[in-house]
C-alpha cells in the first residue's frame, strides 16, 4: 500500500463539501490551513484500535491527538468496552438517571481533593458556560478574566469582539491577561475592584501552534489566594490536563 494514497479520503471529502460546511469543520478541516496540500493528508477514518486509527484508504496512523484529548486509554480498551456492553444490556439513555451516575460522582469527589460535588454534561463548552453562569450568580458580578491564548469553548462569551457574528455585548465584560503574569493579574483586580466574578484558566497553557507552557512556581497558589481574598470564583478548565500531569 502506498502510504501517500489518500484517494478515498479525497473522494469522501468532495462528497462532504456538498452537504457539510467546509467538508470537515474544526482544526482538522482543510479550511483551517493545517493540511497543505489537502491531497497529501488523510481526512476520514475507518476504524481504530489502541493508539492507532486507519483511514479510509487503509493507512495506519498513530493517534497522537488522542481523539482531541479525552481518549486516554486508547481505542477499544477491553475493560471499558466490557463495562459499556454490560450497561447497554440493562439500559442506555433513559428518562430518569441510573444509579451509575451516583457511583461515578462518588468516585470523582473521592479522587479530586478540591471537589465536593460532581456535575455531568455532554461537552466542555456546556460545562465552562455553566461555571461562568454559576460564578456570576454567586458573586452578582459581570467581569471574567481570561489568560491570553485560551480556549474554553465556542459560546459567544468565549469569543473575541472582532469574530464574525459576535456582538460587543457578548464580550464587553471579558478581561485579558498574559499567562504566568501574576503582577498583571493583581493589577487587573485592583483596577476592577469588586467587579470580577471569575478567573478562568487551564492548568497549563496549551494553545494551538505553540509550545505548551507550565505554570511558574507558586503561580496557581497566588491566583487561588487572590481570588479567595476578593470573593472571586476560580474556574479551572481541566479538559486536557486531567489525569495526565497529576491524578
Amino acid at each position: 500500500m502506498n502510504i501517500n494514497d489518500y484517494s478515498k479520503s479525497r473522494e469522501a471529502y468532495l462528497r462532504a463539501c456538498k452537504v457539510i460546511p467546509s467538508g470537515i469543520y474544526g482544526h482538522q478541516g482543510p479550511a483551517e490551513g493545517c493540511y497543505t496540500p489537502v491531497e497529501a493528508w488523510p481526512l476520514f477514518s475507518d476504524r481504530a484500535q489502541g493508539s492507532y486509527f486507519w483511514d479510509v484508504d487503509g493507512n495506519r496512523m498513530i493517534d497522537y491527538m488522542c481523539g482531541y484529548g479525552p481518549n486516554i486509554l486508547g481505542y477499544h480498551d477491553p475493560d471499558v468496552d466490557e463495562a459499556a456492553r454490560k450497561q447497554r444490556e440493562k439500559e442506555d439513555c433513559v428518562t430518569i438517571p441510573s444509579t451509575k451516575m451516583i457511583d461515578f460522582a462518588e468516585l470523582l469527589v473521592d479522587t479530586v481533593a478540591s471537589a465536593d460535588w460532581a456535575f455531568f454534561a455532554k461537552n466542555g463548552n456546556d460545562v465552562t458556560t455553566l461555571a461562568v453562569l454559576t460564578a456570576r450568580a454567586y458573586t452578582r458580578r459581570k467581569k471574567i478574566v481570561f489568560f491570553k491564548g485560551y480556549y474554553h469553548g465556542i459560546s459567544p462569551w468565549t469569543q473575541k469582539v472582532d469574530y464574525s457574528g459576535i456582538l460587543e455585548e457578548d464580550v464587553m465584560h471579558n478581561l485579558y491577561v498574559d499567562w504566568n503574569d501574576y503582577d498583571a493579574l493583581e493589577e487587573l483586580f485592583d483596577r476592577h475592584k469588586g467587579e470580577i466574578a471569575a478567573v478562568i484558566g487551564q492548568p497549563y497553557m496549551h494553545g494551538n501552534f505553540k509550545d505548551n507552557e507550565l505554570p511558574a512556581d507558586g503561580f496557581w497558589q497566588k491566583v487561588r489566594k487572590l481570588c479567595t481574598d476578593n470573593g472571586t470564583v476560580l474556574i479551572v478548565d481541566d479538559v486536557r490536563a486531567g489525569w495526565r500531569i497529576d491524578l
